[in-house]
C-alpha cells in the first residue's frame, strides 16, 4: 500500500496465533511463553505438582505440561520455551484462514506453517462481522495487520529482542497510535482502527488483508460511507452503504460512519490522492512479529497490578513464575 507517511484454536474466531518453525533466521534473546488452563476461584490455595513432564521437541524448543491440583481448583499449565538465540528458530504471527476475519483451528493454522512446530492461541475477538478480527495489534512478517488497543502484546523487534507490554497510549510502558489520513488541502482525520470493527463517528482503514478474497466492510452498518483508494493513494469511488468492494491488488479502503462518514463526502473527492499516516510511537515497523494477549499479571517474577484490567492478587498465589518459583517472566 503506497502513498503511507514515514514509511520505510481451536481458534473461536480470527485471532493472531505464534508459530515456531525451522527456518533459518538469526534471533537473539529467549521467550518463555506460559498457557494457563483453568477455573479461577474467588479464592485460591497454594497448589502442590502432581505432574510435570518436558519435552524437547527440537533444538531451541522445549515443551513442558504441568498438572497441578488443590482442593477445589485444579489447573494444566502448559509452557513453551523459545531459545531466541538458535540459528534454526523464527517466531512468526499468524492470522485464521490467512485473513483478519477467519477462523481456524491452531492445528491447522501451523500446519500450514512451512516446517511449523508450535502455535499458541492469542489475543481475543468476537463473533459477528467485523469483531471478528483481532482486537489488539497485530503484525506479520513487518506488515501492520490490525492496530492497538488497551492490553499488552507481545513484540519481536529488528535486533531480536522481546518487548512485553501496553501498546497504546492508556498505561506505561506505552506504545502511542496515531493513524490519520490527509487529502490534499491538507485536512487530516484520525484512523481509529485498521482491518478491525467500527463505532459511530470512528474512521478506518480496510486493507487486502481483511478478508480473502480481498473486499472491503460492505456496508455492515448502514451509516457507512466508503472511499475506494487505489494503490498511489488516488481516491477511485467513493460508496454509500455499498454491499461491498473488491480491492485491487495494492487498493485499500477508507471507511467512517455517521461524522466520518460524512467527513468522507464532505473532503474527499474522485482522482485526489490522500496520505495514509500509519505513525506509532515507538514505531511498530521495528517490530516485525508482534501479536496481542490480555492482561500482564507478572514481570520480572513479581506480581503485577494491570492499570486497565484489574486482576486478582490472590489468585496468583499458586503462579508457578511469581517469586520462588523456577523461572521469571
Amino acid at each position: 500500500m503506497l502513498s503511507r507517511e514515514e514509511s520505510r484454536k481451536s481458534c473461536s474466531g480470527a485471532r493472531c496465533r505464534i508459530a515456531v518453525g525451522e527456518t533459518i533466521h538469526l534471533v537473539r534473546g529467549f521467550l518463555a511463553i506460559v498457557i494457563l488452563c483453568l477455573h479461577l476461584g474467588s479464592t485460591l490455595t497454594a497448589f502442590a505438582v502432581t505432574a510435570s513432564t518436558t519435552l524437547l521437541v527440537r533444538p531451541g524448543v522445549r515443551y513442558t505440561q504441568r498438572v497441578d491440583k488443590a482442593p477445589m481448583t485444579p489447573q494444566e499449565i502448559h509452557i513453551l520455551e523459545i531459545d531466541l538465540d538458535h540459528p534454526a528458530v523464527t517466531f512468526e504471527t499468524g492470522l485464521g484462514g490467512g485473513a483478519a476475519i477467519g477462523r481456524e483451528t491452531v492445528p491447522d493454522q501451523v500446519s500450514r506453517t512451512d516446517k511449523g512446530l508450535a502455535g499458541i492461541n492469542a489475543d481475543f475477538s468476537g463473533f459477528v462481522g467485523s469483531t471478528q478480527a483481532p482486537q489488539n495489534i497485530c503484525v506479520q512478517n513487518g506488515e501492520l495487520i490490525t492496530t492497538p488497543n488497551f492490553r499488552t502484546a507481545v513484540g519481536i523487534g529488528e535486533d531480536h529482542t522481546v518487548r512485553i507490554g501496553f501498546w497504546n497510549s492508556t498505561a506505561p510502558p506505552s506504545f502511542s497510535w496515531q493513524g490519520f489520513v490527509r487529502d490534499e488541502e491538507g485536512n487530516t482525520h484520525a484512523v481509529i482502527q485498521q482491518n478491525q470493527d467500527l463505532n459511530p463517528g470512528w474512521l478506518g482503514v480496510v486493507t487486502e488483508r481483511y478478508v480473502d478474497p480481498p473486499f472491503s466492510r460492505g456496508g455492515e452498518f448502514e451509516d457507512e460511507v466508503e472511499a475506494l483508494i487505489g494503490r498511489d493513494g488516488t481516491v477511485q469511488s467513493i460508496h454509500d452503504n455499498t454491499e461491498g468492494i473488491a480491492l485491487p491488488e495494492g487498493g485499500w479502503v477508507l471507511v467512517g460512519r455517521t461524522t466520518a462518514g460524512q467527513w468522507i463526502q464532505d473532503h474527499l473527492d474522485v482522482g485526489e490522492r490522500i496520505v495514509y499516516g500509519e505513525n506509532s510511537s515507538p514505531d511498530w515497523r521495528d517490530y516485525p512479529a508482534v501479536v496481542g494477549g490480555g492482561p500482564r499479571v507478572v514481570v520480572e517474577g513479581v506480581f503485577h497490578a494491570d492499570p486497565v484490567q484489574a486482576f486478582n492478587r490472590s489468585n496468583l498465589d499458586y503462579f508457578p513464575y511469581s517469586p520462588g518459583g523456577k523461572r521469571r517472566i
